[in-house]
């Protein structure tokens, strides 16, 4: 079934001069929809399309959306996010769609039923009526498949990352850290909304084996945005009140000290149950840090042989965590590995694959 996304995926990472000859790059014109532009450039989902159409507008012609479809000139194409009502154009329309995990009843359950019962109905009518999805890694594509959208319909595009901002070496992480608490202990590093699906609780409580055998590193979560009907507030408190040691928490952090958090930490952990993507694993691959993730979603496909991929399970973490702490020589080597993995993410390539979604649904006619 997924063949063709394989091929999709791999055509997005040829350079621009390989694709489609019947248009030139920056003559095709392409209508943002105004939904993407709202969308908060602190969390992964705005860091992804600000720096994706970025990107895009210099390879294509970008045409403003004034919020009612009517731009002119008129656009080729429509870039939608497909979360939103579904977009009234004449043109053919792509869909930007990050996940739909409810479809698999267990990750349904993690997300709020007042957001689930907005969310669900119109991502299946946006994706439906699309000329084609475009969407940021293989286990997304297998859940928006389930929406009706056959494959060929689908597009698989990874999304890049800031090399310059996120690299080794970077300073200043732990002095934040130690400014904050007095404390100069090391820590381990995890960056995620405080949704459910996240799993934080359970990387609290493997902490908290570490802890009890003497290792002296903290966790310090720094804490993102999230618009799937989260009470930050409250899941904040029921995080800390857990049992085990409290974490460093850190909110509205600018990208340079995000960076250098990350950098200075002794090694990055994910947990997730399930993750469209998992950017902030990408950027601790950049910043050569060992890491950590669970077997979740798409955390595998960014990963690869370049972290430790476990079972989201409590012991399980604890045990991959204390041997990249322990073990000197494998957290050199899969800090070289994530750097070298990362480079593979390039913002280009994001560009040359959403342009190349974007002139297949021009050229195929109307939506």
């Amino acid at each position: 079934m997924f063949k063709s996304l394989i091929a999709v995926l791999s055509l997005s990472e040829s350079s621009q001069s390989n694709q489609s000859g019947a248009r030139s790059a920056n003559s095709l014109r392409v209508g943002v929809d105004s939904n993407l532009a709202r969308l908060d450039r602190t969390t992964g989902h705005g860091r992804i399309w600000s720096t994706g159409i970025e990107h895009l507008g210099r390879v294509a012609s970008i045409v403003a959306d004034p919020g009612d479809h009517t731009a002119t000139p008129r656009p080729d194409v429509w870039l939608t996010y497909g979360h939103a009502d579904a977009t009234a154009v004449a043109e053919p329309v792509v869909a930007l769609v990050w996940e739909a995990r409810w479809v698999e009843p267990a990750l349904a359950a993690d997300i709020d039923p007042a957001f689930l019962s907005r969310v669900a109905p119109t991502t299946a009518q946006a994706v439906r009526q699309a000329t084609r999805v475009l969407t940021i890694s293989f286990a997304s594509a297998r859940h928006i498949a389930r929406l009706g959208v056959s494959a060929d319909r689908i597009d698989v595009v990874p999304p890049g990352v800031d090399l310059d901002l996120f690299q080794p070496g970077l300073s200043g992480g732990r002095e934040l850290v130690a400014s904050r608490t007095n404390d100069d202990r090391p820590y381990i590093i995890s960056v995620a909304s405080l949704f459910r699906g996240k799993n934080l609780p359970l990387l609290q409580r493997a902490m908290a084996r570490l802890s009890s055998r003497g290792f002296p590193h903290r966790l310090v979560l720094v804490t993102q945005k999230s618009g799937d009907g989260v009470d930050p507030a409250q899941a904040l408190a029921e995080l800390t009140a857990a049992a085990g040691p409290r974490p460093e928490v850190f909110e509205n952090v600018t990208d340079r000290e995000l960076a250098a958090l990350i950098a200075s930490s002794t090694a990055f952990c994910l947990p997730s149950r399930f993750e469209g993507f998992g950017l902030p694993a990408l950027e601790a691959l950049a910043c050569g840090v060992p890491v950590v993730v669970a077997n979740g979603g798409a955390l595998p496909e960014v990963v690869a042989d370049a972290g430790l991929i476990v079972e989201p399970e409590e012991d399980a973490i604890a045990r991959a965590l204390a041997t990249v702490i322990e073990d000197d020589a494998l957290a050199r080597t899969l800090a070289l590995k994530g750097r070298q993995r990362a480079e593979t993410f390039t913002w280009e390539r994001t560009a040359a694959g959403w342009l190349r979604a974007l002139t297949r649904a021009a050229e195929s006619g109307h939506s």
